[in-house]
C-alpha cells in the first residue's frame, strides 16, 4: 500500500509539474500574442506615417516647382528691366550734363522748350519707375529664393524622417516575424 501511495504522490507530482509548464506556455503564448497585435499595430501606424510623409513631400515638391518657375520668371523680369534702364541711362547721357538748364536759358523758342523739358520730365519718371521696379523685382527675387531654399531644406528634412520611419517599420516588421515565430514553436 504504502508503494501504491508513493506512486500516487509522484503522479500528482507529474501532474503538477505538466500542469504548471502548461500554464506557463500559456502565459507566455498569451504575452506572445499580445506582443504580435502590438507589433502589428505598430506596422499599421508606420505605414500611415510613412503616406503622410510621403504625401507632405509631394505637396513640397509641386511648391518647389511652383517656386522655381516663378524664380525663373522673375529672372527674365529683372534681365529686361535692366535692359530698359539701361537704355533710360543711353539716353540720358546723350542729351549731356545739364539739358533742362540749357533749354531754359535758351529763349529763341518757348514751345520747343517746353516741349523738350516735358519730353525730359517723362524721361526722368520713366527712369524713375524702372528703377523702382528693378528693385521690386529684386525684392521678390530674393524673398522667392529665400522660400525655395527654405522648401529645398524642408524636403530635406521630409526625406530623412521618410528614411528612419522605413528603418523603423522595417525593424517593427522583423520584430512581428520573431514573434510569430516564436507563437509557431509553442
Amino acid at each position: 500500500m504504502n508503494k501504491v501511495k508513493d506512486k500516487l504522490q509522484q503522479l500528482d507530482k507529474q501532474i503538477q509539474n505538466i500542469q504548471s509548464t502548461l500554464g506557463s506556455d500559456h502565459t507566455k503564448q498569451h504575452v506572445l500574442n499580445h506582443e504580435l497585435a502590438l507589433t502589428e499595430k505598430k506596422i499599421g501606424e508606420g505605414i500611415n506615417q510613412l503616406r503622410r510623409t510621403k504625401h507632405e513631400m509631394e505637396i513640397k515638391q509641386l511648391k518647389i516647382v511652383a517656386l522655381e518657375h516663378e524664380v525663373n520668371h522673375l529672372t527674365h523680369v529683372l534681365t529686361k528691366q535692366q535692359h530698359l534702364l539701361t537704355q533710360h541711362i543711353r539716353a540720358r547721357y546723350m542729351m549731356g550734363e545739364s539739358p533742362p538748364l540749357k533749354w531754359l536759358l535758351n529763349q529763341d523758342s518757348l514751345h520747343t522748350s517746353s516741349r523738350l523739358l516735358t519730353y525730359y520730365y517723362y524721361i526722368v519718371k520713366s527712369r524713375q519707375t524702372a528703377i523702382d521696379h528693378v528693385h521690386e523685382t529684386k525684392r521678390q527675387l530674393t524673398l522667392n529664393q529665400d522660400k525655395l531654399n527654405q522648401e529645398l531644406l524642408e524636403q530635406q528634412h521630409l526625406q530623412q524622417q521618410l528614411t528612419q520611419h522605413q528603418q523603423k517599420l522595417g525593424q517593427v516588421k522583423q520584430h512581428n516575424i520573431e514573434v510569430i515565430h516564436s507563437l509557431d514553436r509553442n
